[in-house]
């Protein structure tokens, strides 16, 4: 089961986002749109031996005026206002012209993609002062008797390092985290829920192609050598070590089922591709960019980390409710039902997955 205050933070989250967005004019189309495309070489536009392209798009849908458009959802504890560089980056992002890939490969023909960003809170648990049957503060001496004003008439309700006086205190209650985080989102709703549309020109598009196909042959290169080097740059990402960080250093084995798991498919989240190649995903490429070796562990070795850190593993409660929150738009629920399958959905156990080693085959690019 997820932790009861970090399901409180992902509910309130998707309550405000719910709130926000409901009312939308957008027809949805599809949900967890999953696609299996050719990866084509941008120069020949032969489709590649090695790779297929694989993924799922978050939703499809159609605004108002009949066009049809990417969803793309997002945590994020960085600035997402508007302008930001959050934002800015999006520009090189090869992601969202992949996903426009797949969207077509599907028989849709979206134009742009709408870019859905939801911040993190940041408020986390903590203590609260402990009171008496008359509403006050209990601060206590190194003797642990009630200390009270110098005039001696009431109780001191503050604390004092250097005279040794405590002010007592207990955890937070799951309820009033909840009140914290939610007064939190509604003071400044537009720095939780952003949405912005992105244009991919036909330019753009065909340099990001080159991006993906250029990765790909260096995958193929690293496994035809057999070598795969580390990046000590990436050993440290979304503020967290790298899960495999102490297996490079020779501080922990693969081999420890403490720490890892196998798995069976290499992408848990997709079905395997339907001619047989492997499936070639985003997450695939941006990990093989960030460090080769950690690309090695998770995509040929099928290592997983048996414990997710705390971003990956929010990030992915907060998919579940989404999801289900844009399946019961597409369904035509009311509002109250759609965040109520969100909520319902993140309190289920994550699911399980299959240990077993597997390999991959390799055929020529």
């Amino acid at each position: 089961m997820s932790d009861p205050f970090e399901l409180v933070r992902a509910e309130e989250m998707l309550r405000g986002y719910s709130a926000r967005w409901f009312d939308e004019k957008l027809k949805v189309l599809a949900v967890e749109a999953e696609y299996d495309a050719d990866l084509t070489n941008p120069e020949s536009g032969a489709a590649s031996r090695t790779f297929r392209l694989g993924g799922k798009i978050d939703a499809i849908v159609e605004d108002a005026t009949g066009r049809v458009l990417n969803v793309e959802h997002k945590t994020s504890g960085e600035d997402v206002s508007a302008g930001s560089f959050y934002w800015r980056r999006l520009k090189i992002n090869s992601q969202i012209s992949g996903y426009l890939v797949g969207a077509r490969a599907l028989g849709f023909d979206p134009v742009e993609t709408l870019y859905d960003v939801l911040g993190k809170p940041g408020q986390r648990p903590a203590t609260t002062p402990l009171l008496d049957e008359w509403g006050m503060k209990i601060v206590l001496d190194g003797a642990g008797a009630r200390v009270k004003t110098k005039d001696g008439k009431k109780h001191r309700e503050t604390g004092d390092s250097a005279l040794g006086y405590v002010l007592q205190t207990r955890p937070e209650t799951v309820e009033e985290y909840r009140v914290r985080v939610r007064e939190a989102i509604c003071k400044e709703p537009d720095a939780y829920f952003v949405r912005g549309t992105v244009v991919r020109l036909q330019d753009e598009e065909k340099e990001a192609s080159f991006d993906t196909w250029q990765t790909a042959a260096s995958i193929r290169e690293g496994r035809r050598l057999g070598r795969h080097p580390r990046n000590p740059d990436s050993c440290v990402r979304y503020g967290a070590p790298c899960s495999m960080f102490d297996v490079c250093t020779g501080e922990a084995s693969v081999d420890d089922p403490t720490r890892y798991r196998r798995v069976v498919n290499m992408h848990e989240e997709l079905s395997a591709s339907k001619v047989g190649l492997p499936l070639l995903t985003n997450s695939e490429q941006g990990t093989y960019r960030a460090c080769p070796r950690l690309h090695h562990y998770r995509y040929d070795l099928g290592i997983r980390a048996v414990v997710d850190s705390d971003n990956a593993r929010f990030g992915s409660l907060c998919h579940v409710g989404l999801e289900q929150w844009w399946l019961g738009k597409k369904d035509g629920a009311d509002e109250a039902t759609c965040f109520g399958r969100a909520v319902a959905a993140m309190a289920l156990p994550p699911p399980r997955h299959d240990v077993a080693p597997t390999t991959r085959k390799e055929v020529t690019l």
